[in-house]
């Protein structure tokens, strides 16, 4: 093997095995071809924005005047708010969800905001 042929495979990129290399995907975030991430990470965001959006209407609701017990049970009522949302999309999707869970939640969070008036 000659020198030559040595700097030809580094150009173009093969190790010295002969095998390409792996540069993964090109595309930047946001682009239409970027390979989406599924699972629970974009679960969680889409879960906490639901949960921040509900809070902040609840905290408007109120004036912006809450104690903070009054805020924790206002978190408490987001979180419950957005956990409704989630199963109720879930059960759309086609997935079975028990409907005793979602009265439970819906009666836990009417329970949370009745705290608030207290």
């Amino acid at each position: 093997m000659t020198t030559t042929e040595n700097v030809g495979f580094a150009k173009i990129g093969f190790a010295k095995t002969g095998q390409p290399k792996n540069p993964g995907h090109r595309y930047q975030p946001g682009h239409p071809h970027h390979p989406r991430k599924h699972g629970s990470r974009t679960q969680a965001r889409v879960f906490k924005r639901r949960a921040a959006k509900i809070f902040a209407a609840i905290v408007a609701e109120r004036d912006n005047e809450l104690s903070v017990t009054q805020l924790i049970h206002a978190q408490n009522a987001a979180d419950l708010g957005a956990s409704i949302m989630e199963m109720k999309d879930r059960r759309e999707t086609g997935e079975f969800i028990d409907p005793i869970s979602i009265t439970n939640l819906v009666n836990a969070q009417r329970r949370s905001l009745s705290a608030l008036d207290e």
